[in-house]
């Protein structure tokens, strides 16, 4: 029987936990230790110590009415916040004693140092027993190859109720609390048409390794080659977590793929699916997303709290990051600003409707503006022309991109056409967000000035009231094509969207 990272193990057959008895023997390793580390207060009658202990009675009652939550899912960070809260309400009761004794304080500090220790020792405890599979009382040794510090134990497989959560178990053990966000390394995963790459990053966004796979030809077999790049990644590094940066429209609870328009993704579980075959916590988010989170934290949008992205690439996307916060809208499927209708009844987009700004502002739109151009004035062209096959259908972007830098008239002017429509686009964005800056990335942003210098312009040109009005930067990102690896990484250390 393989268990949930598809590994064949006798130790995989026999971890059948049951979560009642988890949770209890927790509770019960947790109540021995908070005894046990009582005991060294030695409370007297009347004594500060007594007043102490009644504290710490206090705390643990508290703790131990919070114990299934806090096994569920809300982590250390929930505890933290729970002792603050009691040993707030009892300030009262020991301030008699701290006139008596000034250094109270520092033995109640300790006293809570001691109740989170505690906690995490009883849990510890039990997660090394859950992942040999063995739910007796006593603590049997690890066996030879097995024990939590091994990665080829993962979670127990199988109908078990405490393994159908496992990376939610697996946060709480770590102590981190989805809704305040953590630290750790993590793995960004980059889906791209021709190959999946996946790279383990750092909390200031560096790149430690990467791993590359083909991407294969149906949906079911892009889910294994995910769970094979981030095996193949992780490898050597402690692991607390895993971004998948997907093109298409992503829940706000990041976890399905709405839909995907170069993959058969259909209402796509994919955070389910990538969690069973690498048994580790996963968030989904848009590509676009993801590339406008990177960019922001460890790009060009670095130093600002309101920024907007947008990718100048085959097509046209973008992120919104309002007060330092990444906005996917209610359903999550904001910022498609490629799919909004510049001109009406204007040229048949792919995703069905006409007029969408992508076709106007996109790579796409650049060789279409540059084949007409040739076809219209082939005399003009000849050294574009001459790049490709000799005729207007033969020029590719690359051949665009060549000419410009020679100093091409008509690859210069194609470029300046695209610029004024994604100039305009982002003036319309101005009004609607009112950020300190956009970001612009994408392959068409590799250009440099050549594409930024007309479109800030264009901006200028059609911003409502710019003659009176400050001014959003328009900025080159900086990332590049490591943009949406990163910042699905960073994103996965970010708390749950609040729903």
């Amino acid at each position: 029987m393989s268990d949930a990272t598809g590994r064949e193990g006798p130790e995989a057959s026999e971890a059948h936990v049951d979560a009642d008895a988890w949770e209890q023997a927790c509770a019960e390793d947790l109540a021995a230790e908070q005894a046990r580390r009582r005991a060294q207060y030695g409370p007297q009658p009347g004594s500060a110590a007594e007043e102490l202990r009644k504290l710490v009675d206090a705390v643990s009652d508290k703790l131990s009415g919070l114990q299934t939550p806090l096994l569920g899912a809300l982590g250390q960070g929930a505890v933290e916040q729970t002792v603050k809260q009691v040993v707030q309400q009892a300030k009262a009761v020991v301030e008699p004693v701290i006139e008596r004794n000034p250094d109270v304080f520092d033995h109640l500090a300790a006293a809570g140092s001691e109740l989170l220790a505690a906690y995490r020792s009883a849990v510890e405890k039990q997660e090394s027993r859950w992942t040999r599979g063995d739910t007796s009382d006593g603590d049997a040794p690890h066996g030879e190859g097995k024990g939590p510090d091994r990665r080829d134990d993962g979670p127990p497989p199988g109908n078990t109720s405490i393994s159908t959560d496992p990376p939610r178990v697996r946060w709480a053990l770590a102590g981190l609390d989805r809704t305040e966000g953590f630290m750790g390394l993590t793995i960004g995963v980059d889906i791209g048409g021709t190959k999946i790459a996946a790279g383990v990053v750092d909390e200031d966004g560096n790149i430690l390794s990467t791993f590359k796979v083909p991407t294969p030809g149906t949906s079911e077999a892009i889910v294994d080659a995910i769970a094979s790049a981030v095996e193949g990644a992780r490898a050597g590094h402690e692991i607390v977590g895993v971004g998948i940066g997907a093109a298409g429209y992503v829940n706000r609870q990041r976890s399905t793929v709405y839909f995907a328009p170069n993959i058969d993704w259909r209402q796509e579980p994919l955070k389910d699916e990538v969690e069973k075959r690498v048994g580790l916590p996963v968030v989904v988010e848009n590509d676009a997303n993801a590339a406008a989170w990177g960019e922001y934290k460890f790009g060009g949008g670095k130093g600002h709290r309101n920024v907007i992205c947008i990718t100048l690439g085959t097509g046209l996307g973008g992120g919104i990051i309002i007060g330092n916060k990444l906005r996917r809208g209610h359903f999550g499927v904001a910022a498609e600003f490629g799919h909004i209708r510049m001109v009406p009844d204007g040229l048949l987009c792919g995703c069905g409707s006409q007029g969408c700004w992508e076709q106007y502002a996109s790579g796409r739109a650049l060789v279409r503006y540059a084949r007409q151009r040739a076809n219209a004035t082939p005399e003009n062209a000849e050294f574009l022309l001459s790049l490709g096959d000799g005729t207007p259908e033969g020029i590719e972007g690359k051949h665009i991109s060549m000419a410009a830098r020679q100093g091409d008239a008509v690859a210069i002017d194609s470029y300046r056409e695209l610029a004024r429509w994604a100039g305009a686009g982002l003036a319309d964005l101005a009004s609607l967000f009112d950020p300190s800056a956009f970001i612009v990335g994408g392959g068409l942003s590799d250009e440099g000035e050549l594409v930024l210098d007309p479109i800030r312009k264009s901006f200028k040109r059609w911003l409502v009231g710019a003659a009176w009005r400050p001014e959003a930067q328009v900025i080159a990102a900086q990332l590049g094509n490591k943009a949406g690896l990163v910042g699905a990484a960073d994103l996965a250390r970010e708390p749950d969207p609040v729903m």
